[in-house]
């Protein structure tokens, strides 16, 4: 016992009591001759219970020993706030520190256990915390655990080990467990969207930690992956990722992992999962159970709190759900405007040449977008060599010099009639591409002369004579035959008295 301490401890006894050195002693635990000397000392001080319990330790050890704070006063101390830049280097220790700081004056320097003790007395001091206030419903917390889950595929005898993701909230500390095979993008997401699910909403602000899968640059120049910023741009949450080597911002969600850790990944070690889906059944049941237990030191639990504060202030979940990125990048159009994934290439509008494009690339489409305008999307080909274009996307001086697909055709032939649209069909039925695309071409160019009513029953008339050729169109919208008789049964082309006509080649042994 320090003598500050066994000071008072004895002037409190000594008030109350007129015991003798000895059993005083045996009460304090120290020495009989140590309570005479200090009972001496406290006579020659002229100091009485009162007065003892009055002063301050730093006032006390003065009138004690009034020599005491020359005797510190004369010791140097070392830099200890750069001491703690300086451990945080590879191998280095206190040890290291204190031998250099030893060397510079030995007589002023204090020896090495007085140092340590000096050192972790001047952390605490620094190490001050503050009870942050977390909001009903704005702040979730995202991390996975050090700990993983043995998984034994049916049919196989080796096991492998999945990782477990943690969500909480910050508010209820309601929170779920959920298996995944890795830690990659997609991993994040699949646990995210798990646990938006259990939660039955979505906070306003998202935690997680720092790995590349989440941050592709971390702060002060933060950039986010582009697949995890289009999830959290569907989901309508901010993402405010933690500071590299900080886990105390997401201390929560830390304890969580703990808490989680040892309460149910402990005991999956000794237990048989065939399957990820079984996994995941038992970690949602084991967190229910944990969710609806009592705080240790409130009278509440997770799940109460969250159905009272947290659950009415969530946002609630999208109408459609998030389609899965395969891959997302950022690149420069070319000036051809095509944008190439897999040897297929897609076009987009020719003023976006030589800019900066955000390509999206889920398992069914291919959404390209610039300046926030609105994305242009293209249904995912996997046919390698071809191009998929937009006729609107190309500049007026290439539009006869791109082959476009027949859904363009038919796309156009739909704003002219049903009809039109089974002309277009019928005329590119069977021809090449290069083919298919010059008569398309040449009955737009026909049919921009006159008005969509009489291009209907003009390609009306043709398909009743079975005339499938952007000449016989021509012909007939320019003789007009089609509004002077449509019932009239004779040939589109060719109604002159010089034509034999198909008897007279018949007579010869010949078929027209």
């Amino acid at each position: 016992m320090k003598l500050r301490e066994r000071v008072r401890e004895l002037s409190r006894i000594k008030s109350i009591t007129n015991f003798s050195n000895r059993k005083i002693a045996k009460i304090i635990g120290c020495g009989h001759q140590t309570i005479g000397r200090d009972l001496a000392l406290l006579k020659s001080r002229e100091l009485d219970f009162e007065q003892v319990m009055r002063l301050d330790d730093d006032e006390l050890t003065i009138r004690l020993v009034p020599g005491a704070p020359l005797a510190m006063n004369n010791k140097r101390l070392p830099d200890f706030a750069e001491w703690v830049t300086t451990l945080t280097k590879k191998h280095q220790t206190i040890r290291n520190l204190w031998f250099a700081y030893y060397l510079e004056a030995p007589e002023i320097s204090y020896e090495l256990s007085t140092i340590y003790q000096k050192f972790k007395d001047y952390c605490k001091d620094k190490k001050l915390e503050t009870l942050l206030e977390h909001r009903p419903g704005e702040e979730a917390q995202f991390d996975y655990c050090g700990q993983t889950v043995p998984l034994t595929p049916l049919g196989t005898k080796t096991s492998k080990p999945v990782y477990v993701f943690i969500g909480t909230l910050c508010h209820s500390k309601y929170f779920l467990a959920y298996a995944t095979y890795g830690q990659t993008t997609n991993d994040w997401l699949f646990g995210q969207q798990a646990f938006f699910e259990y939660i039955g909403g979505v906070p306003k602000v998202g935690i997680p930690d720092n790995p590349k899968a989440v941050v592709t640059k971390p702060r002060p120049n933060l950039q986010l992956n582009p697949i995890y910023a289009a999830f959290a741009e569907h989901y309508g949450f901010v993402i405010m990722p933690t500071r590299p080597g900080e886990p105390r911002d997401k201390a929560i969600v830390e304890g969580t992992v703990k808490f989680v850790t040892e309460r149910i990944l402990i005991n999956m070690q000794s237990k048989i999962f065939r399957t990820l889906n079984e996994i995941n059944a038992y970690l949602k049941r084991e967190c229910d159970k944990l969710n609806a237990l009592q705080f240790q030191k409130r009278s509440t639990s997770r799940y109460e709190l969250f159905n009272l504060s947290d659950k009415p202030n969530l946002n609630p979940l999208p109408e459609k759900p998030f389609k899965r990125i395969e891959h997302a990048f950022t690149c420069t159009v070319p000036s051809n405007y095509r944008i190439v994934h897999e040897e297929h290439c897609y076009s987009v509008p020719w003023r976006w040449a030589n800019k900066k494009a955000d390509v999206v690339i889920t398992h069914d489409e291919i959404s390209i977008s610039y300046a926030h305008k609105p994305p242009i999307v293209h249904k995912r080909s996997f046919v390698k060599g071809k191009e998929t274009v937009v006729k609107s996307h190309l500049h007026p001086k290439h539009e006869a010099m791109v082959l476009l697909p027949l859904s363009e055709f038919i796309d156009w032939a739909e704003d002219y009639g049903e009809r039109t649209k089974q002309f277009i069909t019928k005329l590119c039925a069977g021809k090449p591409d290069v083919e298919a695309n010059q008569v398309c071409k040449g009955v737009q160019s026909i049919a921009s002369k006159y008005q969509p009513e009489e291009v209907e029953a003009a390609t009306d008339f043709c398909m009743r004579f079975g005339k499938y050729s952007p000449t016989a169109l021509k012909h007939v919208l320019a003789s007009g035959v089609h509004v002077d008789d449509p019932e009239l049964d004779v040939p589109t082309v060719g109604l002159h008295s010089n034509v034999r006509g198909s008897q007279h080649y018949q007579q010869m042994g010949r078929q027209a």
